[in-house]
């Protein structure tokens, strides 16, 4: 049975600082053998499983730093040249969005920083023909 990987491990052996031991071959003769397909196919799952770990700890650690600057400079929410970044009430925890270059720059109601209805609220007013305050128009 495969020992699972301590963090530091995992990432030095994703990072290629450790290399990784040589698969065992199957011995002729043994009746009761793995299916090599299989177990090569799990051993390579694992192996990407603690990538995304590691990857995880760090996007948590960045997000704290964020959180730590959005409080340092007293933000709930920031948005410039295609970043938006909004501090999470009650929560420590950010939501950040970076609009990548080439996609569309107009933004629906659910993008905008600061308003309050979804698309999706939005839509339902007016299928039964109410306004935004939520009289009948």
């Amino acid at each position: 049975m495969r020992r699972p990987a301590t963090p530091t491990h995992a990432r030095r052996r994703a990072a290629g600082e450790v290399p990784r031991a040589p698969r065992s071959r199957r011995l002729p003769g043994l009746e009761n053998h793995g299916i090599e397909e299989l177990e090569g196919l799990a051993e390579s799952y694992a192996d990407l499983r603690d990538q995304r770990m590691e990857l995880t700890n760090q996007e948590h650690a960045a997000k704290g730093e964020i959180l730590k600057a959005m409080r340092r400079h007293n933000k709930t929410a920031y948005s410039h040249a295609g970043i938006a970044i909004t501090v999470i009430a009650g929560e420590d925890d950010v939501k950040v969005r970076v609009r990548k270059g080439g996609e569309d720059e107009t933004e629906t109601g659910a993008e905008r920083i600061g308003d309050t209805e979804t698309e999706g609220e939005e839509e339902a007013r007016a299928r039964r023909g109410l306004t935004a305050a939520g009289v009948a128009g």
